[in-house]
């Protein structure tokens, strides 16, 4: 019965225009930033190893002296960039991009990214990492709102009740069907992502792993709040009850959370 369900939600998915049209814009977004943040990060990668290579060099062209008094000639050394970092840049316009190292001394990274922006460009970025964590689950809210209410207020649940059809497997099917069709029209995207970054970088196991563990985490996002879209929607009597406090929750999560999070921990 169950696979009934996901069937059915799956192929009534597909058939929404809303999955189509939110989802080739969103996939265009995705693909322009996500080939910006690869030319970025390429050209990052160059500009870090040939001013490592310069400062390596002139540390060892420093000349015949006591050894203690070449260590303390100092060096700098640079922040390596991995390749899901196009991806996903994580904290690193917040940390330092190099360090100093000198003996006898313990200093802090240097050159970070955020430091020359105002506090307002740190929220709404058009990256890639944006479309993934804030465009996506607002597209999961546009499909769910209304998965189950609609269906109540259509009179349709009450049919499916008197089936013999219970609420939990009705959900469970819902939220399965659903995934399925996100996952399907996601999929080009990530291939292409993936084709890029081999072709642009040098893949290996560990960036592999990375880009798994990277997908996989994605995923459980989103399933968190295709969970939660649907069980608003069969909490709410209506749908745009639903709607409103789907879209209350996505604001919250993705801009006020964080920032909440970041005074709190500066507290």
């Amino acid at each position: 019965m169950i696979a009934t369900i996901i069937h059915k939600e799956f192929v009534s998915t597909l058939r929404d225009g809303r999955l189509w049209i939110l989802g080739v814009f969103l996939l265009a977004l995705f693909m322009g930033f996500f080939l910006a943040s690869t030319h970025e990060l390429k050209q990052l990668r160059q500009e870090k190893h040939s001013v490592g290579m310069t400062a390596k060099e002139q540390w060892n062209t420093q000349g015949v002296k006591n050894p203690h008094s070449a260590a303390h000639y100092g060096i700098y050394v640079f922040k390596p960039d991995l390749p899901v970092a196009a991806l996903d840049p994580g904290l690193r316009p917040f940390v330092g991009q190099s360090l100093w190292l000198e003996p006898h001394k313990r200093n802090l990274t240097r050159f970070s990214p955020s430091t020359d922006q105002i506090l307002a460009n740190r929220f709404g970025q058009a990256t890639t990492s944006f479309v993934l964590y804030a465009l996506l689950p607002l597209m999961i809210v546009a499909l769910t709102f209304n998965s189950v209410s609609q269906e109540r207020e259509r009179g349709t649940l009450r049919m499916l009740h008197s089936l013999g059809i219970a609420a939990r497997p009705l959900l469970f099917g819902k939220l399965l069907g659903l995934l399925a069709a996100f996952m399907l029209v996601l999929s080009p995207a990530l291939l292409v992502a993936l084709l890029l970054l081999g072709k642009n970088f040098s893949l290996g196991l560990d960036d592999g792993l990375r880009l798994l563990a990277s997908l996989l985490l994605f995923l459980m996002y989103y399933t968190i709040f295709a969970a939660l879209s649907i069980a608003a929607s069969a909490f709410f009597q209506t749908s745009r009850v639903s709607l409103f406090c789907l879209l209350a929750f996505w604001l919250a999560s993705v801009f006020v959370a964080p920032r909440l999070g970041a005074v709190t921990a500066e507290a």
